[in-house]
């Protein structure tokens, strides 16, 4: 019987070996516990390391169901991956707004692809989002406390350990068409 607390502790020290021993042990990238899937639960978590997208790609390769094949582009930082997605609805993709995670930083409430770029260290992406027309600047939604309204950069200056310098250093080389918020 895979152990859950030696899960949440392998998740948040993007240990990607103990990830893997939890599904070898008959774990489910699906499982859910106490109420949240386990999945959520390491996206939600402080660590935004680079181990993060190794970890993501884990859960992948073990039988993730995640619907929304852009945003997991994202996550691993997949740039291939994200091109066939925008290639096959390119409005939608581009432009769609989430509210699937509580992050332990900053709220993604309302958030876009940019901004989960800019939280997670996904230049690539970043990269190939900013040639299908994303905006850098775009504020993200309130949550129910009111707060929010930040643009992709905020999440890159709001870190833990400045684990989205990479980001940070990519935003400031764009001129932007509003002033950066």
């Amino acid at each position: 019987m895979p152990d859950y607390t030696q899960l949440l502790y392998d998740m948040e020290v993007h240990s990607v070996a103990g990830i893997r021993r939890y599904f070898e042990e008959g774990g489910s990238p699906n499982d859910v516990q106490d109420g949240k899937p386990v999945f959520t639960s390491m996206v939600e978590m402080y660590s935004r390391g680079p181990r993060f997208k190794d970890c993501v790609q884990v859960f992948i390769d073990a039988g993730l169901d995640f619907e929304d094949q852009a945003l997991l582009a994202v996550l691993i930082d997949d740039a291939g991956k994200l091109k066939s997605v925008i290639n096959a609805n390119p409005n939608q993709a581009v432009q769609k707004t989430y509210s699937l995670f509580n992050n332990a930083y900053t709220s993604l409430t309302g958030a876009t692809l940019m901004h989960f770029c800019a939280e997670y260290n996904c230049l690539n992406c970043a990269k190939l989002l900013l040639q299908y027309g994303a905006n850098i600047n775009v504020a993200a939604g309130l949550d129910e406390h009111g707060f929010g309204g930040h643009t992709p950069i905020f999440h890159t200056v709001n870190q833990n350990g400045n684990n989205s310098v990479d980001m940070l250093l990519f935003y400031l080389k764009i001129k932007p068409t509003s002033p950066i918020q």
